[in-house]
């Protein structure tokens, strides 16, 4: 069972979210706590050594963000209930960060919450969260790093070194300029949709490339790249055409 606290300047938002754990998480989460003031977490948390955190982000005082700057260390995971708009949630899933967004739905509730409860311990660290702060605050739609889900736990990957990816039933195979792979739990098309603004391009069904690390497109066979790790990636006869007007986009 989850031991999980509250954390909403708003007493009702506390209440309702109370009230949805028990009809529909009830089995997963215990509720220890409600608190509608940042810095009375700031002191009660480290007391009362919870598993999980519903944060709130917009709090007088200390939003949620400046909380968990000050908290060390962090042994335990966070849930944000957020109103945030579509860019945010970006920086939400580039970094691996579980989420909620107001008003909740029920079935993203229990889906955050068996998230959690389905990892122990906790995969959430202070680098975890400093990179998603650093990438909130980025004005930028490009991030830096990505955080990346392993069987282990999690990796941060600077994106420019990763050469490409290749899908894998439900997990991605992702290969890095150094000539090591991770296997990650997520779809090909998750990667696709938080890469595009890095040019990253879906060559297939089954590969997304990082234009940057193409060594050669070979004909032969239908048609595949040969990457610079050595690797290589088929390429759909679909997307020859894109393919080459990406090239020449990026060379102008």
């Amino acid at each position: 069972m989850l031991r999980a606290i509250i954390i909403d300047d708003e007493l009702n938002c506390c209440k309702t979210l109370e009230i949805e754990l028990k009809m529909h998480c009830g089995d997963m989460v215990e509720v220890i706590a409600i608190m509608t003031e940042s810095k009375d977490a700031l002191d009660m948390i480290p007391r009362l050594k919870p598993d999980l955190l519903f944060l709130d982000i917009e709090m007088p005082w200390m939003t949620g963000f400046e909380l968990l700057q000050e908290l060390t260390p962090i042994d335990f995971d966070v849930i944000f209930v957020t109103a945030y708009d579509q860019y945010a949630t970006k920086a939400f899933k580039f970094s691996a960060i579980d989420y909620l967004l107001k008003p909740i739905d029920d079935e993203e509730l229990k889906e955050a919450v068996l998230r959690v409860n389905s990892r122990k311990p906790p995969f959430s660290n202070k680098e975890h969260y400093d990179l998603f702060i650093e990438n909130i605050n980025n004005q930028s739609t490009k991030f830096p790093k990505i955080a990346l889900k392993t069987h282990e736990g999690l990796e941060f990957v600077k994106v420019d070194k990763i050469v490409r990816i290749e899908s894998e039933s439900n997990y991605a195979t992702v290969f890095l300029d150094d000539r090591s792979k991770l296997v990650v739990i997520k779809s090909l098309k998750e990667f696709e949709s938080l890469l595009s603004p890095h040019n990253f391009f879906r060559s297939h069904q089954s590969h997304l490339v990082n234009p940057l690390h193409i060594k050669k497109y070979l004909k032969a066979d239908g048609g595949y790249l040969e990457m610079e790790d050595g690797s290589i990636a088929s390429i759909s006869r679909e997307k020859k055409k894109d393919l080459m007007t990406l090239i020449d986009k990026l060379q102008s």
